[in-house]
């Protein structure tokens, strides 16, 4: 599958961030941009040529970096923006809204940096539509959360882990607190021309889901992912990744599968990469056909400055079922932007086909746009504003079944948040969502005001 977009920066970090849903990894956005920014230097001509083999192992590790936190995604980027972990969106959760945090030096536990963090919140949320189920009035929530880091990203070699809990507790609609939660894992280890890593995302969830028409449903989403890369020479480089995307819901379809995916590239400059690929992948369902999938793919790495950069990847999936063969065209790109110091844009967007665990024997093509906005206000605001739209048109894919269900999905989301006292945040997020379907639409509202604390 194609990669969508780069994960997330907070408001006012440096440089490059980007919205995605799931997954909005601050750490992971920090790898990418500091690969990025060791490509991008401004050189003499001599020194370009001499540092030339060096420049494209950096912007393959970056290209390498993007790929594995894309690739290990298990959902949709719509989706991924609409699933909150306590209903709180998961890209302004305590752990994202406060990784840019100067005050925070963390712990030093040997060669491990732990930082922790803590949040309480005080929630409304409001779920309608016929058939939905979620949050509705008000309730409480604890949220703790921590990264922990061994290596450094300069030299490539680097252990990363980010965790986010909460419990939720008081809501009128449920009589028992919940606790959902989300791990991210990645780790790199690169050498002068092999660059080696893993991912690890997973995400334990109660809230609404769009696929089972704004119901609540328990699921637990995990992607797991290897990739590699070796640089034959300073303009030729191979890149191959296998991925294990596993959706396991307490009722509808629960699914598995796996994914290998082989790109040449060629290093057009120190700044910019073009790939050709194949990938090649299986889906097991638990009431569906067994499905297998190929993809023709071109992929470019575009990185012009420290403050501006492409990611983008586009071509054709050809799936079989036991009962029919599918075509569809698929992409996912990201273009980044710093504006200016503490003003940061990012549009976002990709096209997959992914199954349906609410409908039998259906596949939805998702097609998803997301434009998001980092604005530093002063020293001690900061302001995060994501619009997203999400079109999913189902299909079905075994013999007898026939969907003519299609979504569409508007999501907007803020965080505003204000450094009152070294170490403490005060933050107000608000989050809405309203999905247009023919068969079943719904909507969501969310308002949160959270105080955290950072260690």
């Amino acid at each position: 599958m194609p990669p969508p977009a780069v994960f997330p920066l907070p408001s006012g970090s440096d440089p490059l961030p980007a919205s995605s849903g799931n997954n909005g990894s601050p750490e992971a956005a920090r790898l990418f941009n500091d690969n990025a920014a060791g490509a991008a230097q401004t050189q003499t001509e001599e020194q370009r040529r001499a540092s030339a083999l060096n420049q494209a192992q950096n912007l393959q590790a970056a290209s390498d970096i993007y790929t594995s936190a894309s690739y290990q995604r298990a959902e949709s980027l719509g989706e991924a923006l609409f699933n909150g972990i306590g209903g709180v969106p998961q890209a302004l959760s305590p752990l994202y809204l406060a990784a840019g945090s100067k005050e925070s030096q963390g712990f030093k536990l040997g060669p491990f940096t732990l930082h922790p963090i803590l949040s309480a919140g005080l929630n409304y949320g409001s779920t309608s539509g016929r058939g939905a189920s979620g949050v509705n009035g008000f309730y409480g929530s604890v949220s703790p959360a921590f990264s922990l880091t061994l290596g450094d990203p300069v030299t490539g070699r680097m252990l990363t882990a980010q965790y986010t809990g909460s419990l939720t507790f008081g809501d009128t609609d449920s009589n028992h607190a919940r606790y959902d939660q989300s791990l991210f894992l990645n780790g790199t280890l690169n050498f002068v021309k092999l660059n080696l890593g893993f991912g690890l995302d997973f995400s334990q969830l109660t809230s609404s889901d769009r696929d089972f028409g704004g119901q609540a449903v328990d699921r637990e989403i995990i992607g797991l992912s290897f990739y590699g890369s070796y640089l034959f020479s300073e303009k030729t480089n191979v890149s191959a990744s296998v991925q294990v995307p596993i959706r396991l819901y307490s009722r509808g379809d629960s699914s598995e599968g796996v994914n290998g995916t082989v790109f040449a590239n060629y290093v057009y400059s120190p700044l910019t990469t073009f790939g050709l690929g194949i990938s090649v992948g299986t889906v097991g369902v638990e009431r569906n056909d067994f499905q297998v999938y190929e993809q023709i793919l071109t992929r470019l790495t575009y990185i012009a400055t420290q403050k501006l950069s492409f990611n983008g990847t586009l071509g054709y999936e050809f799936r079989q079922t036991e009962s029919r063969d599918v075509t569809n065209p698929v992409f996912g790109f990201g273009l980044n932007l710093a504006i200016r110091d503490g003003t940061n844009l990012s549009l976002n967007a990709e096209r997959r086909v992914l199954n349906s665990a609410s409908n039998l024997g259906a596949n939805y093509t998702d097609t998803t746009v997301l434009l998001s906005l980092g604005q530093r206000l002063g020293t001690l605001v900061q302001l995060v504003a994501t619009a997203g739209y999400e079109n999913s048109a189902y299909q079905g894919v075994t013999t007898g079944v026939s969907s003519n269900r299609n979504d569409n999905q508007l999501v907007l989301q803020t965080a505003l948040t204000y450094r009152f006292k070294e170490r403490w945040l005060v933050s107000e997020i608000i989050s809405y969502s309203k999905d247009f379907s023919n068969q079943n639409s719904f909507q969501a509202f969310q308002n949160s005001l959270q105080l955290t604390y950072v260690f």
